[in-house]
C-alpha cells in the first residue's frame, strides 16, 4: 500500500532517483507568510515526503537555526518554492527570500492559494503587490502559476505539477524537457466507464457552459457502443421557456447564443485545444445537414406527388419497428427546424423595430441561415427525409441513407445517438443568474427539477468562492434545494482530469 503511493515517472514507471549538486543540502526551499500559508506548506512538506521519501525538504518550522541564515538556506537549496497567500509581499522575511532566490537566480516554482477563506487572494492582487524589482522575473509569462485548493484529489495534481519541478532543478533530470510525473493511486489514473448513452445538456442562457462541458466529456472514457455528447438544443422537457422567450420577445436568442458562444471559445481556445476541435466537428456537422437536408428534398420531390410531399410512404412495405425509426427521426427534424425558425424570427422582429423607430426598413429575412438548416425561416414548410423501404443497391447508397438520417444541430459536438438519459450542466459562476438571460435559466432550470431531469452542477474555481454563488441565487431554488448535490469544481489545466473523474461518477460510470 506504500509503494502505491510513490511517484513514478511516465517514460520508466519507476519511481525517481533524487540528486544533490554539491553545494545543495536541500532539494527545496518554502517560502511562505506564517499566518495565511504556513498549514499548506506543512501539507506540501508531508505530502513530498510521502510520494519521494528520500528528498530534503527546508520548512522554517523544522530546519531554521537563526533567522539571519535565511539567506544562506536559499542558496543551499536547488528549487525555491513561492506560496502566495494574503500578506506575502508585505512580511520582510518573505521578500528577503524571494530577493535572494532571484539573485541567485535558483529555480522558482510559484503555488496560489485559491480558497479566499484560507489566507487566498486574487493573482492580481499580488501583482500589483509584489515590488517592482521582483515583479518581472517572478510573475513572467513564461512562468506558469500553480493553484492550490482544498480538496485532497486537486492538490494531488499540484503535488505532481511541483515534483516535476523539483525534479528538473535536479542534476539527474535537468537536461530532460518532456519529463511527466504521475501517481498510480491518484484518481485521474483510475479507469471511470460509462456504460450508457448520455446528452448532456448546456444551455446557450448558461456562459461558459457549453465550453466547460465539451472539455470535460472529451476526456471521459465510454464504454463500446456507448456515446456521450454534448447538446445546446433543449430536450422536449426544457424547450418550453425558450419557445415562450422567443415570442414573448424579452430576449434575442440568437445574439445571445453567439455572444456567450464567442466568448467560450475565446476564454478556453488558449488554455485547451479540446475545445477547438469540437468546434470544428460542429462545422462539419453544420455543413454535413445543409446537403443532407437538401438531398432529402430532392428525394421527396421526385417520388409520387402526395406521398412524398408528405414524407410518408406505404405502410404495407415498411416493417413496424423502421417506421417507428423513422417516425422519431421525423419528430427530431421538426423539433430542430422549428427552434431554429423561432430563435430567427425573434431576432429578425427585434432588429425589424429598432429599424422603424429610426426610420429606416430591413429586407425580409434570408432565405439561408448560417445556423445550418437551409431555408429554414419563420414560415418555412417543415422538412422530412423519406423513408425507404427497399434495400440499397450499393455500399455507398447505403452510407448515404444512414447519413440522410442523421441531420444533427450545428451546435452539437457530434453526430446523433438514441440517449437513454438527460443530464442538464449547470456552469455556476458569479453571473450564473444575473440579468435577463439568468431569470430564463433559472426558469429552465426549475423546468429540469419538475421533468425529473438530472442536473450537474459545475462550479467554476476561478471565478469565485461558492458562497458568492448562493447569494446570487434565487431564493426559490435555493429553498427547493438545489445545491444538496455536491458540485463539481472545474479549473483549466492539468486539474481538468480531476473534474471528468468527478463528472463521470454522476453518470454512473464504474
Amino acid at each position: 500500500k506504500k509503494r502505491l503511493k510513490l511517484l513514478c515517472l511516465e517514460r520508466t514507471l519507476a519511481p525517481p532517483v533524487l540528486t544533490l549538486a554539491h553545494d545543495h543540502t536541500y532539494h527545496i526551499f518554502l517560502s511562505h507568510k506564517w499566518p495565511t500559508g504556513q498549514a499548506q506548506v506543512a501539507v506540501i512538506r508531508s505530502m513530498l515526503m510521502m510520494m519521494m521519501p528520500s528528498v530534503r525538504v527546508f520548512l522554517d518550522v523544522y530546519d531554521l537555526k537563526d533567522v539571519g541564515s535565511l539567506e544562506q538556506y536559499v542558496s543551499e537549496s536547488a528549487l525555491v518554492l513561492v506560496f502566495l497567500s494574503r500578506g506575502y509581499f508585505n512580511s520582510t522575511n518573505c521578500l528577503r527570500e524571494a530577493r535572494e532566490a532571484v539573485l541567485k537566480q535558483k529555480p522558482l516554482v510559484l503555488v496560489h492559494e485559491h480558497d479566499h477563506g484560507r489566507g487566498g487572494a486574487p493573482l492580481a492582487k499580488f501583482k500589483s503587490d509584489c515590488p517592482e524589482d521582483l515583479n518581472p522575473v517572478l510573475f513572467d509569462k513564461k512562468r506558469p502559476i500553480c493553484p492550490w485548493f482544498t480538496k485532497p484529489e486537486y492538490q494531488l495534481v499540484s503535488m505532481v505539477t511541483i515534483s516535476e519541478e523539483l525534479l528538473r532543478a535536479s542534476p539527474r533530470y535537468a537536461c530532460l524537457n518532456d519529463l511527466k510525473c504521475y501517481l498510480p493511486y491518484a484518481i485521474t489514473r483510475l479507469m471511470h466507464v460509462v456504460h450508457k448513452n448520455v446528452c448532456v445538456f448546456a444551455s446557450p442562457l448558461n456562459a461558459g457552459a457549453r465550453a466547460a462541458a465539451s472539455i470535460l466529456v472529451s476526456k471521459l472514457d465510454v464504454a463500446n457502443g456507448k456515446r456521450v455528447r454534448v447538446i445546446t438544443t433543449p430536450p422536449p422537457a426544457l424547450s418550453a421557456p425558450f419557445r415562450k422567450a422567443a415570442q414573448n420577445g424579452s430576449i434575442d436568442l440568437k445574439a445571445l447564443c453567439n455572444d456567450i458562444t464567442a466568448k467560450a471559445c475565446h476564454a478556453n481556445a488558449a488554455a485547451s485545444n479540446v475545445h477547438c476541435q469540437a468546434l470544428s466537428r460542429s462545422m462539419v456537422a453544420s455543413s454535413r445537414a445543409r446537403v443532407q437536408i437538401k438531398s432529402a428534398r430532392h428525394q421527396a420531390s421526385s417520388g409520387s406527388a402526395a406521398a412524398s410531399f408528405r414524407g410518408e410512404a406505404p405502410i404495407n412495405n415498411i416493417s413496424e419497428p423502421q417506421l417507428e425509426s423513422d417516425l422519431e427521426h421525423k419528430s427530431a427534424v421538426v423539433i430542430q427546424t422549428q427552434w431554429h425558425a423561432l430563435v430567427t424570427s425573434a431576432a429578425y422582429e427585434e432588429r425589424q423595430e429598432a429599424r422603424v423607430s429610426a426610420g429606416k426598413q430591413e429586407p425580409p429575412p434570408p432565405s439561408k441561415l448560417k445556423l445550418g438548416f437551409s431555408r429554414c425561416a419563420a414560415k418555412q414548410q417543415r422538412v422530412f427525409v423519406r423513408p425507404v423501404s427497399r434495400k440499397p443497391s450499393s455500399v455507398n447508397q447505403a452510407n448515404k441513407l444512414k447519413s440522410m438520417r442523421s441531420a444533427t444541430s450545428p451546435f452539437d459536438a457530434s453526430g446523433p445517438i438514441a440517449p437513454t438519459t438527460y443530464v442538464m450542466l449547470l456552469f455556476l459562476r458569479e453571473d450564473t443568474f444575473s440579468g435577463v438571460a439568468g431569470d430564463e435559466l433559472a426558469s429552465q432550470v426549475r423546468a429540469a427539477r419538475s421533468a425529473g431531469v438530472q442536473l450537474v452542477l459545475v462550479h467554476d474555481l476561478t471565478s469565485c468562492a461558492f458562497d458568492t454563488v448562493i447569494e446570487n441565487t434565487p431564493r426559490d431554488l435555493l429553498e427547493s434545494g438545489l445545491y444538496s448535490d455536491v458540485a463539481i469544481d472545474f479549473v483549466l489545466g492539468r486539474h481538468e482530469a480531476v473534474s471528468a473523474a468527478y463528472l463521470a461518477k454522476k453518470l454512473g460510470a464504474q
